[in-house]
């Protein structure tokens, strides 16, 4: 059954959006948040720890791995948020696990932590962000960014603690909801998990907005619960990567998407 939907990739709601897998690893350690640094460079956040991956054809090689500074903090489920500093070769890192948030660098294939604060500052989200920036609601997965409390957030799109969409803070004029992993491609175009509760079977939903709606312009089953994703535009559709969790453990695949321009 596995193997017969990865060859057919089974439900698509528009045919001509297409979704190829080009890699696929096990991992050591649940992912809470993904990033691309770029089409080869890709950043897994776990609970204490950020973790460098290369991709090399259709190989996941890992170059670094660094501890999250920080107290470490009791919570229910694990969360986390990575936000790429844009033209840099940075990003800042915060789990419901640790205290505070991190700035790292990557330099050489290595990672270093360069600096820290309270919570993800105002520069490194979506805008307009409020002055306090984001962070994770004590003992909890909710992010809490001025007055929402959110799942996930990313340009232009955001998953309410209820699974509400929101649209630049307000909801979908539909009330369409969604899981709690979501990834912008790009303007008007995200990745989101199905808003199903979890089982062994989720999916990839591709949304585009529409005014105030969002519309789903494609939707893939995928083995076991998405708990994040990321994606990078290129010229030819985009490279989207899928953190999992399955009955084997923790697992990561990266897929090129096409059909989306």
């Amino acid at each position: 059954m596995i193997a017969l939907a990865r060859l057919l990739l089974l439900a698509c709601v528009a045919p001509s959006v297409l979704l190829q897998e080009r890699v696929r690893a096990e991992l050591d350690l649940a992912a809470l948040d993904l990033a691309f640094l770029d089409h080869e460079r890709l950043m897994v956040l776990s609970d204490d720890a950020l973790t460098l991956y290369r991709l090399a054809g259709a190989r996941l090689e890992r170059q670094a791995r660094l501890a999250l500074p920080g107290e470490p903090l009791a919570a229910r489920a694990p969360a986390g948020l990575l936000r790429v500093v844009p033209g840099e070769n940075a990003c800042w890192a915060a789990t419901n696990r640790r205290s505070g948030a991190t700035l790292l660098t990557v330099d050489d294939g290595r990672l270093a932590a360069v600096g820290g604060a309270e919570a993800i500052p105002p520069t490194a989200l979506p805008g307009p962000a409020p002055v306090e920036g984001a962070r994770f609601q004590a003992g909890t997965s909710v992010l809490r960014v001025g007055a929402l409390q959110l799942l996930r957030l990313t340009e232009g799109l955001a998953v309410a603690s209820n699974g509400e969409l929101l649209i630049a803070g307000e909801p979908e004029a539909t009330g369409r909801r969604a899981g709690d992993a979501l990834a912008a491609v790009g303007p008007g175009l995200w990745l989101a998990s199905g808003a199903e509760p979890p089982s062994d079977l989720d999916e990839l939903l591709v949304l585009r907005g529409d005014g105030a709606r969002v519309l789903v312009a494609a939707a893939f089953p995928v083995e076991g619960r998405i708990r994040a994703l990321a994606a990078r535009r290129g010229a030819a559709g985009a490279l989207v990567a899928v953190a999992t969790e399955t009955p084997r453990g923790p697992r990561l695949v990266v897929f090129d998407l096409t059909g989306i321009s």
